[in-house]
């Protein structure tokens, strides 16, 4: 009898209600537990943080040098409006002029210089030392989605307004997720006064990850407070300034062409503070940006250009994330569109400028507009997530968990979305041809032996850094399926979720520093709410 006749001999009697088309599959998941008990957790990573992209590029080089001209244009045509008067005092000494309507303009040669100085990479490292974001060239890195203002709640279904506790569970819940490489602040706690809010938000991040995280500071007054605490975590004085392992997300601009004062003002302090940030431009097509895909990206572009140019006169080279990142409109309701084709193609060639440029990358891409993880969230955030992950964008925000735009958060959806990434990281990974993988003397070895691959050691020793296996992802047989009862994709999701939260409690700050921070600030996040994180 040949070696394939007993395989299917085998499976056929571990089963004989089984067809023919069930037995391939049974004879892989066989395999795959044998080797997975049979090897020890150091296995190679299939996918990881940092995997290059820059593979799909939307836009072609004559089509990236008349943006490059356009929004240079716009800039010393048209300038920005807005301008605080400490950001007017050191534009107009940096080589800005003011045009006879009040609005300060670049002359191009300004904006070549900054974009030959300006900091093209740099890495972030989170609070436990061990994971980090490379922000350089066209590596990959994804979070979740951030400021939603609604929470899908995992035991009703429903949405409602979330609180400090829900921010500091979603954060928890982030922390476990591996293809989910930073935190940013996934909602707004409604429960606690503005006075508190960023300080205790910052709290809730430390506490809740290991992870680099993001957020914003929303005014000047705040800041001091926010980098205390950071320092205060950090070891001391001036440390969080050293390492930091938090990047500010500041929005400069208020779409079309005007500054914004409130967070230009915090962002000066962080400069002047040597920190590093992201700043955005994401004007909305067809209202606060030309309905044009072209139009819309020159118009990001001269004003992410301008925010540039201006942080690198307070200091020359800072660290500072390009976050060109223009939203799509339903131009039929005015709706925002996060999930929609426009939206990833615009994501995509922002992410295609960036790299043009050589500077540090922020796009946003994959808050689906679904209320739900149905099938159209599905593959709205597949195609989001894939898109910009092959136009090599370094830091991608709102690509899990997030919908309505990105209006509201789900904890399950973070779960499945994790699986999701894990795919299109796979994808991203590619297909490393090397004279082992080309496979020629194994395709030797089977033919002269078993007529099969599935216990060849090549096959054993690859199973682990090939292959990615989401855990959501139903491979089973229909007959299985339906044995197990038609297992939900959301219903294992919600389990999986509630599992993490009942065990997960990061001890990211010490508990003495803890006690000293409670002291300092007034922290409304509860300790016997923490678990085991205060020790």
């Amino acid at each position: 009898m040949s070696a394939g006749s007993e395989l299917a001999e085998a499976a056929t009697a571990q089963d004989p209600a089984e067809t023919t088309a069930d037995r391939p599959q049974r004879r892989g998941r066989s395999a795959k537990r044998k080797f997975r008990a049979s090897h020890s957790a150091h296995e190679p990573t299939v996918v990881r943080a940092g995997l290059p992209g820059g593979q799909y590029r939307p836009l072609s080089r004559p089509d990236l040098q008349r943006l490059h001209e356009t929004a240079l244009s716009i800039l010393e045509r048209y300038g920005l409006a807005d301008a605080t008067d400490s950001m007017r005092e050191t534009l107009l000494a940096g080589g800005c002029f003011e045009n006879g309507e009040g609005r300060i303009c670049f002359p191009k040669a300004l904006i070549e210089d900054t974009l030959t100085k300006a900091c093209k990479g740099f890495q972030i490292v989170g609070l436990d030392g061990k994971r980090a974001i490379d922000l350089s060239g066209d590596k990959v890195n994804f979070g979740g989605s951030s400021y939603t203002a609604s929470l899908l709640d995992l035991e009703s279904g429903l949405y409602r307004t979330p609180s400090l506790a829900d921010l500091y569970d979603l954060v928890r819940l982030e922390d476990t997720l591996d293809n989910l490489h930073y935190v940013r602040i996934p909602v707004i706690p409604q429960d606690i006064e503005a006075e508190v809010y960023d300080v205790n938000s910052a709290y809730v991040l430390a506490a809740g990850t290991g992870k680099p995280f993001s957020m914003n500071i929303s005014f000047d007054q705040y800041v001091d407070p926010v980098i205390g605490l950071f320092d205060m975590i950090a070891g001391g004085e001036g440390q969080f300034r050293r390492r930091p392992f938090c990047l500010p997300i500041m929005v400069h601009v208020v779409p079309p062409l005007k500054f914004a004062p409130e967070s230009c003002r915090v962002i000066e302090r962080l400069a002047r503070m040597g920190l590093p940030m992201i700043i955005y431009s994401a004007g909305m097509s067809g209202a606060t940006s030309p309905a044009a895909l072209a139009g819309m990206l020159a118009q990001s572009l001269a004003e992410c250009l301008a925010g540039l140019a201006w942080l690198n006169m307070i200091s020359p080279g800072l660290p500072v994330v390009f976050g060109l990142s223009p939203l799509s409109a339903d131009l039929r309701s005015g709706a925002c569109t996060m999930g929609a084709a426009e939206q990833a193609l615009m994501e995509a060639a922002s992410a295609q400028i960036t790299n043009h440029y050589g500077l540090p990358g922020g796009q946003l891409s994959g808050a689906t507009d679904a209320k739900i993880s149905d099938v159209q969230s599905g593959w709205e955030r597949g195609y989001c997530a894939a898109t910009i992950a092959l136009a090599g964008a370094n830091h991608i925000g709102i690509a899990a968990g997030g919908h309505a735009s990105n209006m509201g958060m789900s904890a399950e959806s973070l779960v499945i979305d994790n699986d999701m990434i894990g795919n299109v990281l796979r994808i991203l990974r590619g297909i490393e041809v090397t004279e082992e993988t080309l496979s020629f003397e194994a395709i030797g070895e089977v033919i002269r032996g078993e007529g099969h691959y599935l216990g060849h050691p090549q096959t054993m020793q690859l199973m682990s850094s090939e292959y990615y296996y989401p855990e959501f992802a139903d491979r089973d047989s229909i007959k299985d399926w339906e044995e197990k009862g038609r297992p939900d994709i959301r219903e294992k999701a919600r389990e999986k979720a509630k599992a993490i939260l009942a065990s997960h409690y990061p001890s990211t700050i010490e508990p003495s520093v803890d006690a000293a921070i409670r002291e300092r600030f007034d922290i409304r996040l509860p300790r016997d709410y923490m678990g085991s994180s205060t020790g």
